[in-house]
């Protein structure tokens, strides 16, 4: 793994993944571009290497993909590909497990942008609809688990 601080191309494109989702749409462009600059962190992994693992130092950080494909498995069972622009670890900044409830494999090559739970204690606490769309997403998070679940099961 190589850590580095994200470029200026790499934060617009973290930008631009960020502003398609409307947990952050109700946030200012040019708050959510500072609060990438100073709270992000770059972290690139070859295949097959961890992620996230309960081997690795547990942080509470949510991965935004900025390039390659990363498998999040519980045990040997896959439970979902996450691809560019698609971010993980929300369950992360205000659970009180210091765990992970998953582990995160690179697929291929990739770099994940970090950006730490000061940064999204921003956001929510300053804009209450980026708190109830954010509320809004972990209930869908938990149902499509579920959904995965029975699909496994063969409920």
């Amino acid at each position: 793994m190589q850590i580095k601080h994200p470029s200026e191309a790499e934060l617009s494109q973290a930008l631009a993944y960020l502003t398609t989702h409307r947990i952050w749409q109700v946030v200012p462009q040019d708050l959510l571009a500072q609060l990438l600059r100073d709270n992000t962190t770059l972290h690139c992994y070859e295949t097959h290497e961890p992620i996230w693992s309960d081997e690795r130092n547990y942080q509470r950080a949510m991965g935004l993909v900025l390039s390659g494909t990363a498998q999040v498995k519980k045990e040997h069972l896959l439970l979902s590909t996450h691809h560019k622009g698609d971010y993980f670890g929300l369950s992360t900044l205000y659970t009180p497990a210091d765990f992970y409830a998953a582990e995160i494999v690179a697929e291929t090559p990739c770099c994940i942008l970090f950006w730490d739970k000061s940064a999204i204690d921003t956001i929510v606490c300053s804009y209450p609809d980026a708190a109830v769309n954010f509320i809004a997403y972990m209930c869908q998070r938990v149902y499509y688990l579920n959904a995965r679940l029975d699909s496994l099961l063969g409920s």
